[in-house]
Formats: structure tokens, sequence, C-alpha cells
């Protein structure tokens, strides 16, 4: 009789042991994803950041801050695709437009369908060529699509 309460408690001791041990792990793989999402939102923010700020300070495309020199950033969005990922260097996929204020698309470059669940997104007021605009930067991974 002896042994089987001994079996028993060893049982339930190694039972509610096993439970802890699930949760545990179970927080720390939640605290470890959470981590790399917020490095990855992290350095697409910045990407975009400095992708906007390229155009927005660089001394070939402005005169002034914000003051963005018309016939250079036409001649930035006529590159093409290849060349401007070069050149901007986002590392994901990416979208770059200048809207005017009323949301219509002056200029565009990049890709245009966002197939990922995060996309980050940012945009600057500029002055192109006298006229107010906004220059806007999307950033995304693109999801991968197992066969």
């Amino acid at each position: 009789m002896r042994g089987q309460v001994f079996t028993m408690d060893l049982i339930a001791a190694y039972g509610i042991f096993m439970v802890m041990m699930l949760a545990i792990s179970m927080m720390a793989v939640w605290v470890s994803t959470t981590m790399r999402e917020k490095d990855l939102t992290d350095e697409m923010s910045a990407k975009a950041i400095a992708g906007l700020d390229y155009l927005c300070y660089s001394d070939e495309y402005t005169y002034a801050p914000y003051c963005l020199n018309k016939t250079a950033v036409q001649q930035f969005f006529a590159q093409g695709d290849s060349a401007i990922r070069s050149e901007l260097g986002p590392g994901w996929n990416y979208s770059l437009k200048l809207l005017w204020l009323n949301g219509t698309e002056a200029l565009g470059a990049g890709s245009y369908s966002y197939g990922a669940e995060k996309v980050m997104s940012f945009s600057r007021a500029v002055d192109y060529g006298g006229t107010p605009a906004k220059l806007v930067m999307a950033i995304w991974a693109q999801r991968e699509v197992l066969p």
C-alpha cells in the first residue's frame, strides 16, 4: 500500500512538473517571437524612413529640405524599378509614390500589390516644384508561399 501511494505521489509530481515546463517553454517561445517581430518592424521602419529622407534631404534631389527638385525627382522615378531598388536598397518589396494632396498619384515606383501581413508605410509632406505634395514609402516582407 505504501508503494502505491509513493508511486502515485511521484506520478502527480512528475505531471505537475511537466505542465510547469510546458508553460515556461510556451512563454519563452512567445517572448522570442515578440522580440523578433519587434526587431523586424524596427528595421523595416528605419529603412522606409531612410528611403524617404534620401529623397527629402539629399543634395541631388532637393534644393532645401522637403523642397524637391522637380527635374531630378522625375529622373529618379524614370530610372526603373531595379535601379531605384539598388539606389534605395530597402531589401524588401517597396512602393514609393509622390501624391498630390487630393490623393492622385503624380509619380510612382515599386510594387503595388501588398502581399504581406505587415506593411510599414511612412509619408512626408513635400514641396514638388512649388506645389504641395506627399511622398509615401511603404515597405513589406513578402510572405513565402509553400508548395
